[in-house]
Order: C-alpha cells, then sequence, then structure tokens
C-alpha cells in the first residue's frame, strides 16, 4: 500500500490539525518482520493497516507498527489488549514491543574483496539493527519510527483465531491498531528438547578465544564484578534470552572457570581441577531449563603476530594449544597459557584434562549433553594440520567425547571425516555437498557455520543484508536435513561495528547495561523465527517427509539461490503451519473445477479426475511410457506461487511443472527426476493461466490423483502476458532462447537458470539496449514492472525508462528509475507508474555503464497495467453523470420514481428515455465499460439493481444483484471487470465483483451513506464517512487478494467524493464548519490533510470532484441553492473560489466531456440544470425532463 493514516484508528480522537505535507499530520501503517524500515522509510509494498500473524504453538512471531509525522512527538508507550477468539483468549501480557534503532554503518559489508549482495541499502548511513528495551521514544519531525510487536502464543493455546488492538499512546494522541493471530494446532517443542542446535559463541562467561581484548567484556559493560549480586542477575537474564530465543549450546570457556575456581598446575608440570565456578555457572544457567547441550571451549590455533603470546622466534602460524598456566602474580590464579601443542606439556595437559573433565561430567550427569571444540577454522593456517594429531590424542584419553569444530577450505573436507559433528561454512557445503551429506548419512550431526562469510549473495547475517535472512538459513538448513546452526559472535561488543567488514558478525544483540540485560535485534528475531519455522517443517516431516522438505526447498534451493519475494516467502510458511496442522497444503486451490484436458487417458481416468476434489480418483494416461500430459486452465491470469501433486501408490519419477499465459508457447517452471510418490509440492514465482504436467517416466500405471494450484488472481491482468517483442540490440552475453524469455511470466534469479536476457558492458562506456512489445492494440496504460536481476547488483542498469506509443515509429518517455536500488537492492522489481495514457506500444530501454565489477546488464521479465478504470483521467468514477462514445450522459429519478436517461451527441443535441420504471431509490451512478453502459441503485428491497445496455441492442437489461445496499452504491471499474460498493444493514462495506458479493473488513465504526470507490495505479480504493464523522479508506492491490481499511481522520460531515490527479488520490467532504475539507495522499510522503474555504456560507449535502487538465475542481449547492465552485490550479499553486449560480436544488454531478466542465443538478421546477464551462467561460442551460431526488 502506497499511503498511510492520518489520525486515530479506533474510538474518536479530536480533529488532528489541517497540514500541508510539513506540518506534522500523523502517518501509521504496518510492516512485516521481513521488512527493515528506516528513518526515511514510507510504507513498503507488503504495507498494511493491522498486524497480522500466522503462528503454531509455543510459538513467537513479530511484526512493525511504524510512525512518521511531519513534526516531532513522543510515543509514551504501547498497550495491548487480550487477544480473544473462540475457543478463548491469549493474555496481553503474552504481548510485547521494542522501539526499532539504529546502527551507523560507514560501508556495506565485505569478506575481503568480496562484496555482500544484494543489501537493503547503499552505505554510509543509519540500519535498523537495535530493539531498545525503552518504554518510550522520542520521535523528530519528518522521522519513520518502527515499533516492533510480538506475540508470544503459550502452548496450552488452542488452534484459532485471536483478535485484539495494540494502542499507542503519543504525545499527540492514541492510535490503536488491530492485532490478529492466526494459531495452527501445531505445538513447538520446548528448546532444551528441540531436535536443532542453536549455537552462538560469546565471551558473556569469559574469552572464547586468546584475545582478552580490553578485559571481561561482562564487566566492563556492565559494570559488575563476576559473581556478585549484579553480574548473577546478568547470567539469569543472558539465561531467559537464551530460551526465549531458542539458544541451546551453552558454551562454556573451561579454563578461565577452572582458573576462577582454583585450578592449577604444580612445579612439576601436574595439574590439579577445581569445578566449583564451573559447577556454579552450569547449573545456574541450565536452571533456567533450554540447555540441550555443554559446548567445551579449550582450543588450539595459529600463533599469529597479533597474539600476546607472540614470539618472533617461534614459527608464525604453528599451532598452539591452551592451558592452564603457572600462578598470576597479582591474583594468585592459574594464569592463561598458550604452549606449542606438540610439546610434552601439552601433551600432558591433554592426558590430564580431558580424563578429569570426563569423570567429572559423569558425576553430574552431563557427559551426554557435552561436545568439545579443538580449533576453530583449522583450514585458515599453515599449522592447521594439527588438528588432525590433537583429536587423535584427545580420543586416546576419552573416546566417547563428540568433537566438532567450523570447517572451511579444502582441510575441512578432511576434519568432516574425523569430526562427530560436522560444521562446515556454508559457501564451502554448497560447493561440496554430496561429501559433506555422506558424513551425516554415516550417522553423524550436520550443521551449518556462518561468520564474517560467505559474502557475496550468501545467505549470512550482516545488518546490511535483507532482515529475513537468517530466518531463510533455516529453511535452507531444513531442505538439506541440517539439525544445528553456528556463528560467532552472540555479543563481541569490544569488536566494534566500524571495525567489522561483515556488519554485525562480532554481535547480534547489544548491553542494556542499565536494566543488566540485553537488546535483541531484528536479525535476532529473525534467527528465532527461521528456527521455529524448522521445527514446524520438522513436525510436518515426521508425517509427510517428502512434502516437509519440497516446501523448505521452494524458499530456498543453495545458500546463495533463494525466494526473494517475501510476500511468497510468507505464503510458503502459511503452506507449512496448514500442512503441519493437518489442514489443506493449499487452503484455497485455483485449479479446483476448472477445465482440463490431457493426453489419451485410461478408461475413467480423465483429465477432469484430478481437479474434481474427490481424493479417491484420479488421472491416468493410457499409456505409462512416452511424453504424457495433464494441463489445467485456470481461467483468467493467475499469480501462481506452486503446484501441489498427490500421487496414487504409482507415481511418476520424472516430470515437468509448465506454465503458459495462452495454453500455446511454455515454458519450464520445474524440473525433477527424482519424484517418489505421496506428494509433491513444485514451489515457484510465476504467473499463468495455464498449468501443465508432463511427464516422462514413471511406475507403470502411475495416478495423479489430484493437482492443485496455490496463488491468487490478481485483479489487472498483465497487457504484456505472453507476448512478442524486439530487443534493440541483439543479445550478445545471454541470448533470448524462446523469445519470449521476458514475458513468459517465470521469473530469473541467477547466472545459470539461463531466464534472463543479457547485454555486455564495456568498462568506462555506455551501453543502451531496450525491448520494444507491441500490445495488440491501443490501451490504457498506467504501469510497467521490470524485474531486476537478483543474484548481483552489479548486473542491473542504471537507469530503467519506459516509453509509450501510439504508432510504434514516435515514442515518449513516461517515467525514469535508478537502476542500482529498486527499492533498495533486496527488492526485486523496477515500479514504473505514471499517469494513464492511451498506448498500443511499450518500450523498456536500459542504460548502463561498465565497471570492473559490472561487465554485463541483464533484462528480466516485463509486465504492463492498465489503469484500472475505462474512465478517462478527468472524470470522476461510478458518477450519475459520464462521457462515453463521444456522448455526455446522466441518469437520474424522474418526478415518478423512473430511471430517467439524459444524452447529448454532437450535431443532435439532447435527447432523453426512460431506462426503467419506477420507483428507484436514491441517487443512481453510472460507469462504462467497453460498449456497455452500466447504471446502479439501491432497490426499494435494500438490494443492488443493475440496469445495463450494450451498443447495437434494442432494450436495456436489468437484474437484481442482490446483497445488502443500504447507502446509494458507487461503481468503478477495476480488472476489466465492474465493481461496485454500498452501505451494509450493520454499517459495513458490501462489494459486487461481477455477480459475487462479499464483505470487506469493518472499519473501526460503523458508515454512513454513500462510499466513493475509484482506482489509483494498479489499486481498488473506496472511502466513507463514518458514525464518528471522520473518513475511512479501504484498498486493495491487483496483486493481494486482501483488501485492508484504515482511518484517513478528518472531518467528514457529508459524504465524500474523490478522483487521481497525478497519482495523487484526492477527497473532499463537508466540514464542521460547512467549508470543504481535503485529504490527498502522495505515493512518496503519505497523506495529508487542509480546508478549502472561500465559500460565503456552509453549503449542504455532498459534494462533486473532478480533474480538468492542471487544476483540481470540486462542486457543491450552496446555502442559497446556487452552485458553489472551489478549484485548484497547479502552476499557481492556489485554490480559488466563485459562486457560478443557477438553481441546484440537490446534490450535483459533474463530467468532463469534450474539453468541457459539466455539472447538473435538480431546479427548482424537478428539471435537469446545467452548467458548462469552457474556453469561453461559464454558460447555464436547463436540459428539461424530470428530476425529483
Amino acid at each position: 500500500m502506497t499511503i498511510s493514516l492520518v489520525v486515530a484508528v479506533g474510538p474518536p480522537q479530536p480533529a488532528a490539525e489541517a497540514v500541508r505535507p510539513s506540518s506534522g499530520g500523523m502517518s501509521v501503517w504496518t510492516e512485516s518482520a521481513y521488512t527493515s524500515v528506516f528513518r526515511d522509510s514510507g510504507p513498503s509494498d507488503e504495507a498494511g493497516q493491522e498486524v497480522a500473524l500466522d503462528t503454531a504453538r509455543h510459538d513467537y512471531e513479530g511484526a512493525q507498527i511504524v510512525l512518521r509525522r511531519g513534526q516531532g512527538f513522543t510515543v509514551e508507550g504501547v498497550e495491548f489488549s487480550a487477544l480473544s477468539g473462540a475457543a478463548g483468549s491469549i493474555a496481553a501480557s503474552n504481548l510485547s514491543y521494542n522501539f526499532v534503532d539504529y546502527e551507523y554503518l560507514e560501508k556495506n559489508s565485505t569478506e575481503g574483496w568480496r562484496e555482500v549482495t544484494p543489501v537493503v541499502r547503499n552505505g554510509p548511513g543509519l540500519f535498523p539493527d537495535r530493539l531498545r528495551n525503552d518504554k518510550s521514544m522520542a520521535v523528530a519531525a519528518n522521522s519513520t519510527q518502527s515499533i516492533w510487536v510480538r506475540a508470544y502464543v503459550p502452548a496450552e493455546a488452542a488452534a484459532g483465531v485471536y483478535t485484539g488492538t495494540a494502542t499507542i499512546r503519543t504525545s499527540v494522541g492514541s492510535l490503536q491498531v488491530p492485532v490478529s493471530v492466526n494459531v495452527r494446532n501445531v505445538v513447538i517443542p520446548p528448546t532444551k528438547d528441540s531436535q536443532f542446535t542453536n549455537a552462538l559463541w560469546h565471551n558473556m562467561l569469559g574469552p572464547a578465544s586468546w584475545d582478552h581484548m580490553a578485559g571481561d567484556t561482562g564487566e566492563l559493560t556492565f559494570k559488575v564484578k563476576r559473581y556478585d549480586e549484579r553480574w548473577w542477575q546478568v547470567i539469569d537474564n543472558f539465561a531467559q534470552m537464551h530460551k526465549r530465543y531458542r539458544g541451546n549450546s551453552l558454551q562454556l570457556p573451561v579454563i578461565h572457570l577452572l582458573r576462577e575456581g582454583g585450578s592449577g598446575v604444580d612445579a612439576n608440570g601436574n595439574y590439579h581441577f577445581n569445578w566449583t565456578r564451573f559447577d556454579q555457572v552450569v547449573e545456574r544457567i541450565m536452571a533456567a531449563g533450554h540447555v540441550k547441550r555443554l559446548e567445551g571451549f579449550t582450543m588450539s590455533g595459529p600463533h599469529t603476530s597479533g597474539s600476546p603470546w607472540y614470539d618472533p622466534n617461534r614459527p608464525n602460524g604453528k599451532w598452539l594449544t591452551e592451558v592452564l598456566g603457572k600462578p598470576d602474580a597479582a591474583t594468585g590464579q592459574a594464569s592463561f597459557s598458550w604452549i606449542d601443542w606438540d610439546s610434552p606439556q601439552a601433551g600432558k595437559w591433554i592426558d590430564q584434562f580431558f580424563p578429569a573433565l570426563r569423570d567429572h561430567l559423569r558425576a553430574k550427569g552431563w557427559e551426554s549433553l557435552w561436545w568439545h571444540h579443538i580449533g576453530d577454522e583449522a583450514g585458515h593456517s599453515a599449522g592447521g594440520a594439527a588438528w588432525y594429531p590433537l583429536e587423535q590424542r584427545i580420543r586416546s584419553r576419552w573416546p566417547e567425547v563428540k568433537l566438532g569444530d567450523a570447517l572451511i577450505g579444502e582441510m575441512g573436507l578432511e576434519q568432516a571425516k574425523k569430526a562427530d559433528i560436522v560444521i562446515p561454512i556454508l559457501n564451502l557445503y554448497d560447493e561440496n555437498r554430496a561429501a559433506f551429506d555422506a558424513q551425516r548419512a554415516a550417522g553423524k550431526e550436520l550443521w551449518l557455520y556462518n561468520c564474517i562469510g560467505p559474502a557475496a549473495n550468501f545467505l549470512n547475517r550482516f545488518v546490511d543484508q535483507p532482515q529475513w535472512h537468517q530466518r531463510m538459513t533455516m529453511w535452507y538448513a531444513y531442505s538439506r536435513n541440517v539439525t544445528g546452526y553456528l556463528h560467532w559472535a552472540w555479543m563481541n561488543w569490544q569488536y566494534s561495528m566500524k571495525d567489522q567488514p561483515g556488519k554485525g558478525d562480532g554481535y547480534i544483540v547489544r548491553p542494556d547495561a542499565e536494566n543488566y540485560t540485553f537488546e535483541s535485534s531484528p536479525r535476532y528475531e529473525s534467527l528465532r523465527d527461521g528456527i521455529e519455522d524448522w521445527e514446524v517443517l520438522n513436525l510436518l516431516g515426521k508425517r509427510n517427509p517428502g512434502l516437509a522438505k519440497d516446501l523448505a526447498t521452494s524458499m530456498a534451493q543453495a545458500g546463495d539461490t533463494y525466494a526473494m519475494d517475501v510476500s511468497y516467502q510468507q505464503r510458503i510458511r502459511r503452506m507449512a503451519l496448514d500442512a503441519a496442522a493437518g489442514l489443506p497444503v493449499i487452503a484455497e486451490d485455483h485449479a479446483r473445477g476448472k477445465p482440463a484436458a490431457s493426453s489419451p487417458a485410461a478408461d475413467g481416468f480423465g483429465a477432469d479426475k484430478a481437479v474434481d476434489g474427490n481424493a479417491a480418483s484420479g488421472w491416468r494416461p493410457a499409456s505409462s511410457s512416452g511424453t504424457q500430459w495433464l494441463q489445467v486452465d485456470l481461467g483468467q491470469q493467475s499469480r501462481t506461487d506452486g503446484v501441489h501433486l498427490a500421487w496414487a501408490t504409482a507415481a511418476a519419477q520424472s516430470y515437468k511443472v509448465r506454465t503458459s499465459y495462452d495454453g500455446t508457447s511454455w515454458v519450464d517452471a520445474h524440473v525433477t527426476s527424482s519424484g517418489n510418490g505421496g506428494d509433491d509440492f513444485a514451489g515457484f514465482v510465476g504467473k499463468a493461466r495455464y498449468v501443465r504436467i508432463e511427464v516422462t517416466s514413471g511406475s507403470p500405471g502411475y495416478q495423479l490423483n489430484s493437482i492443485s494450484v496455490s496463488g491468487y488472481s490478481p485483479a489487472l491482468p498483465n497487457l504484456a502476458a505472453g507476448k512478442a517483442y524486439q530487443l534493440n540490440p541483439a543479445p550478445d552475453s545471454h541470448p533470448d532462447e524462446t523469445q519470449r524469455q521476458l514475458t513468459d511470466g517465470q521469473l530469473g534469479d541467477a547466472w545459470s537458470d539461463n531466464r534472463s536476457v543479457g547485454w555486455k558492458a564495456f568498462k568506462g562506456s555506455d551501453r543502451y539496449t531496450d525491448m520494444s512489445i507491441d500490445l495488440g492494440s491501443a490501451q490504457r496504460v498506467a504501469e510497467v514492472k521490470v524485474h531486476a536481476y537478483e543474484e548481483y547488483q552489479h548486473y542491473r542498469p542504471d537507469e530503467v525508462t519506459v516509453l509509450t506509443s501510439t504508432d510504434g515509429t514516435n515514442f515518449t518517455a513516461r517515467k525514469t528509475v535508478s537502476g542500482d536500488r529498486p527499492e533498495g537492492q533486496s527488492k526485486i522489481w523496477y515500479d514504473l507508474a505514471f499517469p494513464a495514457v492511451q498506448a498500443r506500444w511499450v518500450r523498456v530501454s536500459f542504460k548502463k555503464r561498465g565497471t570492473d565489477q559490472a561487465t554485463v546488464t541483464f533484462m528480466d521479465e516485463l509486465e504492463v497495467y492498465g489503469a484500472g478504470s475505462a474512465v478517462g483521467p478527468e472524470e470522476p468514477a461510478g458518477s450519475p453523470a459520464f462521457a462515453w462514445k463521444h456522448q455526455n450522459h446522466l441518469f437520474a429519478p424522474s418526478a415518478t420514481g423512473n430511471l430517467q436517461h439524459w444524452w447529448w451527441t454532437p450535431g443532435i443535441g439532447i435527447e432523453r428515455d426512460v431506462w426503467a420504471n419506477g420507483p428507484v431509490q436514491g441517487k443512481p451512478a453510472g460507469v462504462a465499460l467497453g460498449n456497455q453502459q452500466h447504471v446502479f441503485a439501491r432497490s426499494a428491497a435494500a438490494t443492488l439493481q443493475s440496469w445495463s445496455w450494450t451498443e447495437g441492442d434494442p432494450a436495456v437489461q436489468s437484474a437484481d444483484l442482490g446483497g445488502s445496499a443500504y447507502s446509494d452504491p458507487t461503481p468503478v471499474v477495476w480488472g476489466n471487470e465492474l465493481q461496485v460498493f454500498a452501505r451494509s444493514a450493520d454499517g459495513g462495506l458490501t462489494h459486487w465483483q461481477g455477480n459475487r458479493v462479499s464483505d470487506w473488513p469493518k472499519a473501526p465504526v460503523a458508515i454512513i451513506g454513500k462510499p466513493s470507490a475509484f482506482t489509483s495505479r494498479d489499486e481498488l480504493h473506496v472511502v466513507a464517512r463514518g458514525t464518528d464523522n471522520r473518513l475511512y479508506h479501504w484498498w486493495r492491490r491487483a496483486d493481494d487478494p486482501r483488501p485492508q481499511v484504515e482511518a484517513w481522520g478528518g472531518e467528514a460531515h457529508s459524504d465524500p467524493t474523490t478522483f487521481v490527479y497525478d497519482a495523487q488520490i484526492h477527497a473532499f467532504a463537508r466540514a464542521a464548519d460547512g467549508q470543504l475539507f481535503h485529504w490527498w495522499a502522495d505515493p512518496s510522503d503519505g497523506l495529508h490533510t487542509d480546508k478549502w474555504a472561500g465559500a460565503p456560507a456552509a453549503f449542504q449535502g455532498t459534494p462533486a470532484g473532478y480533474r480538468y487538465g492542471s487544476q483540481q475542481h470540486v462542486v457543491a449547492r450552496g446555502a442559497d441553492n446556487t452552485l458553489y465552485h472551489w478549484w485548484w490550479d497547479q502552476p499557481t499553486n492556489t485554490v480559488n473560489f466563485a459562486n457560478w449560480g443557477g438553481q441546484a436544488h440537490s446534490d450535483p454531478a459533474a463530467s468532463v466531456y469534450n474539453n468541457e466542465q459539466h455539472v447538473f443538478a435538480q431546479s427548482a421546477t424537478n428539471t435537469l440544470s446545467h452548467w458548462k464551462w469552457d474556453a469561453g467561460g461559464l454558460q447555464r442551460d436547463d436540459w428539461g425532463g424530470s428530476v425529483k431526488y
């Protein structure tokens, strides 16, 4: 959604100040946990007006409430109601919030020479990465403030939908935002019982390496002494935070704790061990109930010039081993000592320490929890080969010990053969999946490791990467049977952000020293969310392993290949929750009951049997050999998230899922040769009308019981779908192999998938490339979307320009955007919207300057959309008056209640007829669609009455469309389909779409009077007046089937009128003082309000607004039944007023026809008064007939 909220959602608040963009109207919207909200952010494409969460039980899930105001204000607190549902309630104490704060990055993340790509924004700048514990927050003027809100669903909560509110108390009033939680009947196990291990290194209990930096991090940060009361308070909060965030491997600096307990070494090199402090710490933390594993940290590592024990006479890179040293003169405790790994003393240490550790753990009952490190990233150093003899010697003293370390480089492949827990860095795993998977198949645990690397576009956890990266890492982990994750570091706070090449590599939480606790971060929330998702997939996998694996793979196919569409990510997650809870995988099957066809089928097993909803029937080809196919016609263009295939016992092994816009030209969306029957899910982000399964091999008599298609039908069709195009020049890097790659509906995301078309770029030179497409006929075009190359931002263009033409020769530039940031590099579409124009040809032009990194520029999928409405840009939608076929038309009830029709034709003049005998209730409204005129009014029974006339037909057709119409209707054309709205009996909003009737979400208060519907870009909008005399706004995007509602506030003492001007949405209604209240919403900076004054007295009734050239106009019935007229002129930026006189004994209706302004109203004698303004000035006349409102 591209606009936002100005005043309270909820109970009436004092009227907001009427403001221009800089004056301070409050904007409020919601974002998912997937979205990075910056200080200058406006609403994203995924923004909404409620917190809507999907969860399991014993599950945390978060979202964001976002505020922005032109003047400074303070958020004084956030309060939550209990969430209630049919199955019970969730206490308000299970909801919490934090203020999002920012970290300054002087540059973006790197790993050596490797860039991180894509990033959410180019540095330097402030990046969202703190979740402050403060309960209030001052917000500067024109600054966006996100509030992170999360719900915890207790394990004992029943499944169902729970709803409540979040109340944000601010210094300028309180705001209410709806909260809903859809709880599935699946319980995530407690942290300590998880089959997934989450290990984040830290130095909270002592140093994690030879580098002790400036001292004990906990003492320095929290200003406490180890083992005093405040230190234990910090440790308790440390344990609770790990429990909440599913950290279940407790890393222990064993030697440090032994030193503090009094352990040491005598003059003969014999060690004695005191486990007092060790036990005290372990028992205190384990009491929190989250520890699954105890992680032993005694480390060996390379001798380097950075170590405090550096000796220039010692070989650089040789490994040293950490041991207890001689007593420190200052403290009396044993010192830290690092000695040559192969020295006699190091051997004595291993021979004494590991048996003592084993025996103590056995005595405490902890041995089964223990795993131990030898040396971190051995493959990094020349002396790393010492890892192997160290591993052998340790096992000689403790054969049962589980050993594991972070594995990198070629040495990591060899270490994996010796380790019990195999932990390759992510890129090493991807490059050697078969080798590491073989170790897992042999019974070893397989984890993934991240640190400063890998960079490029690999999943990691850097501050400037998308917030969902950690979450996606866990989906990839499940898809590869990975059961653990290791990262340094949880909180190495002495490692400043400035010094971290990979920003955020050093810590994922921050200290709240004042309260002896910790702050979370969006990245830490993402990690927990991902592990919880892993648990859901794991529970599903116990029942249906193939389906669970397919869902995970549909999100992430490799560490550097994954879905970047966050809406798709959330829809797949909902499928996983539903499937794990035993619900249908696809909640709304777009293939059910649709026309299906196939290659010859066995008798009784036709194609229709796969889409009939009967699990006992299915499609079976007449022959199991050769290529057999089944296809489904979805009936219209659809956004497809994937296909669910339910096979019988005999199933296909090798098959393709293919899609098409026209049923003739097909593109592969999914290819497999490893089908294993049961449930298959083929996930892909695409658009299509036809879906086809082509089987090339399978078991004899294989049968497909059902095919289900996930997705939804966008309201507006892609006008470029499947069409041919011309490329200039011809691609010289990646060819266009099908001549449909850029319009086939399937998106490219990597160099290797060959879905994108590429041109070479030469260093220092500009390369221009373009794509031209013939839409087949002149159509209204208002938006072009171009899919950005996902894998590497340097292969994206520097500029993207869209041009249109009516003749294919003369093109006019409509919009240019920067190519390096399609709304942030992690976004994947360039959205070029512009005022609607008539066009048959559309051209997209790329400009690219070659650099050392930018050697190619890629073009991918292109989509073209209309304006959503068939009316002209100056004409108000759903008006009693409208232009059609070079004629001016108006409909009104006569004195006898008949539906009276006037129209004016050049060279003929005024004509009248009657469309229907009465009684017609209220004020009808008409709209044109193609060669048809449509008129709607409410019936005496409060249903929707429809009349239509098709050019050339002798008669008007009528129908009662039912529904609940307790106000006059407002029609509009959107998605080439009629959309009508009216107030329902209970004060809600009824929607008719063709012959389908539904209710849109209710506003916080009931609405009164007639709503006003209109379209903007690819969005359908409605505004209406509430019982609190404030304006409420509904909208639905073409690519999202869910309408949303928000409060626009202001003063609405009449029904509203609306129009769109230069991509801005404008609404007007009578203010409390009888002047004109004005709302306008700009895609770039949200919603604003002001008043248009100048009238000599309060006007009556409902105004009518329209656009005329570079002007905005509003007319209304004056206090003396004359016509009041306001207009705003763009060149002068002034609002003007004039009394147009005449007789206006009803609310006026307006239209723009033949570059003329036309206004109509009932006269004093019940005829039709008419005002016309053109270049010659104002004229008034009477069109006669009979009008009686």
